[in-house]
C-alpha cells in the first residue's frame, strides 16, 4: 500500500492486497454492496508483517555489506598486479622511446659519416680542378714572377708574340674546363646538402613529434594508473568500510522506524475500522428492530382490521335473510307464491 513496506516472504493477508471479486451461483460478478468486507488486520498479523520486513532489510544489508567487503579484498589484491602492470607498461613505453632515440642517433652518424665522404670527394674533385687550372698557367717565356723578376727571354717576334697568344688560349681554355669541373662539382654537392639538409630536418621533427607522441603516452598511462589506485586505495580503505557499517546501521535504524510508524498507523487505522463497523452494525441493529417492530404493529394492525371485517360481514349475512323471510311471507300472503296470478 501507500507505507511502501515489502511483505515479501511473510503470508499474505487479505488487506494486504486485493482478493478476487465475489461471483454469484450462476457465475456472475457480484455487486460492490453485495460483498462481505474483508476484517482489518489484527495486531499479530501487523506484527508479523513488520518482522518480516525488519527481517528482509537486515538481509538485504548483510548481502550489501558482505559484496562491500568482497570488492575491498578483490580491491586489496589488484594493487600489486596494478604496480607491477604499470611499470611493465612504463618500461615498454620507455623501451620505444630509446629504440627510437638510437634509430635517430643511427641515421644521424650515418648521415654525417656520408656528409663527410661526400665533403671530402668534392674537396678532391675541386683540389684536382684548381690543379689543373693552375697547372695550365706554367711559367712561359716573357712572364714575370709574383716579384717582378723577369722570366724566361723570348723571342720578341710577331710569330713568337702570336704563338705565344695561341699557347695561352690553349691555356685558358684547359684552365676554363678544369674550374667548369670544379663549379660542376661543387653544384652537385651543394644540391645534395640542400636535399640532405631538409631530410635531416623532417627526421628531427618527426623524431620530436614521436618522442612528444610517446611522453604523452607515458604521461596518459601514469594519470591513469594513480586514478585506479586511488580507487582501489579508497575501495579498501577502513574507512570506507567503516562508512559503509555506519550507513548500514543508519538504514536499519530508519528501517525500523518507519516499520514501527507504519505498525502504529496500521494499528490505529485497524481500531477506527472495527469501531466504525460495530457502530455501523449498531446502527444497523437499530434499524431493523425498529423495522421489525414496524412490522409487527402493521400485522397486529392488519388481524384487527380483518376481524372487524368479517363480524361487520356476518352482521350484514343475518339482516338480509330475515328480510328475505319478510319478502317471502308477504308474497304469500297476497297470493303472489305457490299458486297463479290473482283472479
Amino acid at each position: 500500500g501507500s507505507s511502501g513496506l515489502s511483505t515479501e516472504g511473510s503470508p499474505r493477508h487479505g488487506w494486504e492486497e486485493g482478493s478476487s471479486a465475489p461471483t454469484t451461483a450462476a457465475g456472475g460478478r457480484r455487486p460492490n454492496w453485495k460483498r462481505e468486507p474483508e476484517p482489518p488486520p489484527s495486531a499479530s498479523a501487523i506484527a508479523e508483517v513488520s518482522g518480516a520486513h525488519a527481517t528482509r532489510v537486515s538481509e538485504e544489508l548483510k548481502a550489501l555489506l558482505a559484496g562491500v567487503a568482497k570488492v575491498a579484498g578483490l580491491a586489496r589484491a589488484d594493487l600489486p598486479s596494478l604496480a607491477s602492470n604499470t611499470a611493465d607498461v612504463r618500461a615498454g613505453l620507455r623501451r620505444q622511446s630509446d629504440a627510437l632515440a638510437t634509430a635517430v642517433s643511427e641515421w644521424a652518424a650515418a648521415a654525417e659519416s656520408r656528409r663527410r665522404r661526400k665533403t671530402a670527394s668534392t674537396l678532391r674533385a675541386v683540389t684536382a680542378a684548381a690543379r689543373d687550372a693552375t697547372a695550365a698557367f706554367g711559367k712561359a717565356a716573357g712572364d714575370e714572377d709574383e716579384d717582378g723578376e723577369e722570366l724566361e727571354a723570348f723571342e720578341d717576334t710577331p710569330e713568337a708574340l702570336e704563338a705565344a697568344y695561341d699557347d695561352e688560349a690553349a691555356r685558358l681554355t684547359a684552365a676554363e674546363a678544369a674550374v667548369a669541373a670544379a663549379a660542376k662539382s661543387i653544384s652537385r654537392r651543394k644540391t645534395a646538402v640542400e636535399r640532405d639538409s631538409r631530410a635531416a630536418a623532417e627526421v628531427r621533427e618527426h623524431a620530436a613529434a614521436k618522442k612528444t607522441a610517446a611522453d604523452a603516452r607515458e604521461a596518459r598511462m601514469e594519470k591513469v594508473a594513480e586514478a585506479v589506485r586511488r580507487a582501489l586505495d579508497e575501495r579498501c580503505a577502513q574507512s570506507h568500510l567503516d562508512e559503509c557499517d555506519a550507513l548500514a546501521e543508519d538504514i536499519e535504524s530508519l528501517a525500523r522506524e518507519s516499520t514501527r510508524l507504519w505498525s502504529d498507523q496500521m494499528s490505529r487505522w485497524a481500531d477506527f475500522v472495527r469501531k466504525a463497523t460495530a457502530e455501523v452494525a449498531m446502527g444497523y441493529v437499530t434499524v431493523v428492530d425498529a423495522s421489525t417492530q414496524c412490522a409487527q404493529d402493521l400485522i397486529e394492525e392488519n388481524r384487527t382490521l380483518a376481524a372487524a371485517k368479517a363480524t361487520a360481514h356476518a352482521n350484514n349475512h343475518g339482516i338480509g335473510g330475515m328480510l328475505s323471510d319478510a319478502a317471502e311471507y308477504v308474497a304469500a300472503e297476497a297470493g303472489l307464491v305457490g299458486g297463479g296470478p290473482p283472479p
